[in-house]
């Protein structure tokens, strides 16, 4: 007897019953799994500032040891400022001491030539900061307090009329703490000046300490007094540590015109970046002729390029930063960092189980 046909009740189904049993359906045919993708590269990319704004507080300890040191300090500033004048940059530059005890001292930044601050406008500026510097003096039983000098001069005595019209909401912060030994702050605290430090801009990257004091290994002082606090503030924010016991103070006031005049050397990355597949970092800038030229630099971690002659570019995983060592963009350049995500690179080995 022949099979009767299968009824369809309002169902697709796989098979039917026939006098047989159930009828088995034609295969599939096979498809070829999609080849396996490589993680997408992104590319961060930064405009170098042109005309930005900068504040530098330059807090300076007033105490009996430390004469030589303000008058280094005055003597290689024209240095310093070189990285300021005719660069177009909006920078003010002012001074006040590590004392706050004394009313005269307390949170009040110092006058010189009538001037509280420089600025591009300033005539002679060395002299005026020289005078500045100078006007300190030492004095003796001072209790060197870094931090909350700064925090006066620019939050509980801002109002000050010697403080008026330095700070600016809207430009980066520079702190120089100069000093021959550690802070002598009690208020605010340590941990409060930080949270303090970090909500005081919309960004708190546009918050820099730098620290010229003696650092644990020198050994060029004469005397031990590590300025650990001010080495941690440096050390959070990203600014310059400088030994005051050298003898040549170029090396430090270079690098310190260099991070604080406002043109970038440091960029944060968007993203984790996979580290076994490298980074690739360039800059875009015009040549004299007008086109657009591409450099590419080598890159190494943080603490490599003491031994690596070819790293221009630090990676520093605790910032997700690359810092170049010697170069600095021209305004307007872009830079360029090419790589692939961490958590993109994770998600592949998951799937394919490499």
């Amino acid at each position: 007897m022949r099979a009767a046909p299968c009824m369809l009740l309002g169902l697709t189904l796989t098979g039917c019953l026939s006098e047989g049993g159930l009828s088995t359906p034609d295969p599939l045919p096979l498809v070829p799994n999609p080849p396996q993708e490589e993680p997408l590269l992104v590319v961060d990319r930064y405009v170098q500032i042109a005309q930005p704004m900068v504040d530098v507080l330059f807090v300076v300890d007033n105490s009996s040891s430390m004469g030589d040191e303000q008058a280094a300090l005055a003597l290689n500033f024209p240095l310093f400022l070189a990285y300021f004048q005719g660069s177009g940059l909006d920078y003010h530059i002012a001074v006040v001491a590590t004392d706050v005890q004394r009313p005269q001292y307390s949170g009040r930044l110092r006058i010189s030539q009538g001037f509280n601050y420089i600025d591009e406008s300033t005539p002679n500026p060395g002299s005026v900061f020289s005078g500045m510097t100078g006007g300190l003096g030492v004095i003796t039983g001072s209790d060197e307090s870094g931090r909350a000098a700064a925090y006066m001069a620019l939050e509980s005595n801002a109002d000050h009329p010697d403080n008026h019209g330095f700070y600016r909401d809207l430009a980066e912060l520079h702190v120089v703490f100069v000093t021959d030994t550690d802070d002598n702050s009690t208020q605010p605290t340590r941990s409060e000046f930080m949270a303090w430090a970090a909500n005081l801009k919309d960004s708190q990257r546009d918050v820099v300490f730098h620290a010229i004091v003696q650092r644990p290994a020198d050994t060029g002082c004469g005397f031990l007094r590590p300025g650990f606090d001010y080495l941690y503030y440096a050390s959070q924010t990203g600014g310059v540590n400088g030994t005051i016991c050298a003898q040549d103070w170029t090396p430090v006031l270079d690098d310190l015109g260099l991070q604080s005049s406002g043109l970038k050397q440091e960029f944060f990355l968007r993203n984790l970046p996979e580290l076994d597949r490298g980074l690739l970092v360039q800059v875009r800038r015009p040549n004299p002729d007008g086109n657009v030229v591409t450099l590419a630099f080598d890159w190494c971690l943080a603490g490599e390029e003491v031994t690596d002659p070819e790293c221009e570019v630090v990676y520093t995983p605790g910032r997700n930063s690359i810092t170049f060592l010697e170069f600095i963009a021209d305004p307007l350049a872009e830079v360029l960092v090419t790589y692939t995500r961490a958590e993109d690179f994770t998600v592949r080995e998951e799937a394919t189980g490499q």
